[in-house]
């Protein structure tokens, strides 16, 4: 499945999220400036949101090319 074929926002959401978490696997594993390890999911909400976001805005910065990214334009 991906993101354009996602039948509710939720799964689009857990779609984008796990590949947002891939990437910046990559990211942490290659040394990208700016990616910062998410939060567990058991952490509160508002702490992982804020991981998200750091990394999305560090990937946009490194133009990285992945679907997830190109998703939210």
């Amino acid at each position: 499945m991906d993101f354009a074929h996602a039948n509710n926002a939720s799964t689009a959401i857990v779609w984008l999220s796990f590949n947002i978490l891939t990437a910046t696997e990559e990211d942490l594993k290659n040394g990208v400036h700016g990616a910062v390890p998410i939060p567990p999911h058991d952490v509160r909400k508002e702490d992982v949101i804020e991981g998200l976001v750091t990394n999305v805005k560090a990937m946009i910065k490194a133009d990285r090319k992945i679907t997830a990214l190109n998703n939210f334009k």
